[in-house]
C-alpha cells in the first residue's frame, strides 16, 4: 500500500497536472484560433524570415525548427524511422542491393510523405506555441513584458499566456516535489482564473 501524500506534495502534483495537463490544451485552443490549422503551413512560410531570425537568435532551437519546417515534408524522426525500417526489413528480405535501396528510399521520402509532413499544432509544445503567438500575432504584451509574472488585474490573452509560461518555468526549476500551501493557492488562483 502506498503512503498518503503530504499536503505539500499534493499541492505540487495538482499544480503540475494543471500546468502540464490542462494548460497545454487551453494554449492550443487559443493557438488554433490565431493560426487556423488549414492555414498554419502557409502562415509559417509567409513568416519564414521572422522565424529564421528567431532561430539565429536561439529563441527557436533546431528541434522546434524541424517541427515548423519538416525537411522533405517529413520531420527527421519520421524519415529516419521509415528509412531505417525500409533498410532493415523490406529490401533485405527481397535481396535488393544497397546502391538501389538509397535511390528508392529517396523517392519514397520525396513523394510519399509530402502530404503528411505538414506542421500541426498537436506536435508543438506550450513553449513553441507561446513563442509563435508572441512573435507572429498582435497579442497584447503584459505591462512588465512576457518574461515576468503579469499583475493579477491583467486578464487578456497575452498576460494569461505569460502567466502559464511563468508558472511552468517555476515548476520546471522547482527543486523538490513539494509546494507550500500559500504558494500553491496563489499559483492555482492565478493560473485557473
Amino acid at each position: 500500500m502506498m503512503a498518503p501524500l503530504l499536503e505539500e506534495e499534493e499541492n505540487y502534483v495538482r499544480l503540475a497536472l494543471l500546468l502540464k495537463g490542462v494548460s497545454p490544451r487551453a494554449v492550443r485552443i487559443y493557438f488554433d484560433r490565431e493560426f487556423p490549422p488549414n492555414h498554419l503551413p502557409s502562415t509559417l512560410n509567409t513568416n519564414y524570415n521572422t522565424l529564421y531570425d528567431l532561430k539565429l537568435k536561439k529563441v527557436l532551437n533546431q528541434a522546434q525548427w524541424n517541427l515548423l519546417f519538416p525537411r522533405n515534408g517529413v520531420p527527421d524522426s519520421i524519415t529516419s524511422d521509415v528509412t531505417g525500417e525500409l533498410n532493415s526489413n523490406i529490401f533485405d528480405v527481397i535481396g535488393v542491393p544497397d546502391f538501389i535501396t538509397f535511390d528508392v528510399i529517396d523517392v519514397i521520402n520525396y513523394n510519399s510523405f509530402d502530404v503528411i509532413g505538414v506542421p500541426v499544432s498537436t506536435t508543438f509544445d506550450v513553449t513553441l506555441m507561446i513563442c509563435l503567438i508572441r512573435n507572429l500575432t498582435s497579442v497584447t504584451q503584459p505591462i512588465n513584458g512576457f518574461d515576468s509574472l503579469p499583475l493579477p488585474v491583467e486578464t487578456t490573452p497575452g498576460p494569461d499566456l505569460a502567466r502559464i509560461k511563468w508558472y511552468r518555468n517555476i515548476l520546471a526549476h522547482h527543486d523538490s516535489n513539494k509546494m507550500a500551501t500559500g504558494d500553491f493557492n496563489t499559483a492555482w488562483s492565478n493560473i485557473s482564473s
